[in-house]
């Protein structure tokens, strides 16, 4: 199971200690939260993570546009129309 880091790495020490914090994320699993200034920026996580949230995002993009077309009802709008403000 992975856990998330409570304490969040700075980039001087991600500068100082790359190496050896990728090797964490990569092979420990754990995921490592940049920080700069004390504001958090940017997280690093393993390839196994990245590939599951990309799944996750394509299967929420699926359900969406499963929805958007149960919902379609076929009217149509064009451009020209669209752009001088009227709606369906």
């Amino acid at each position: 199971m992975t856990t998330i880091d409570p304490e969040a790495v700075s980039l001087v020490s991600l500068r100082n200690s790359l190496g050896e914090i990728v090797s964490e994320v990569a092979y420990g699993k754990h995921r490592r939260i940049i920080s700069k200034n004390g504001k958090q920026l940017a997280a690093l996580i393993s390839i196994e993570e990245l590939e599951l949230l990309d799944k996750l995002e394509e299967a929420a993009d699926l359900a969406a546009l499963e929805e958007a077309r149960a919902e379609d009802n076929g009217e149509r709008l064009s451009f020209d129309d669209f752009l001088e403000g009227k709606r369906i």
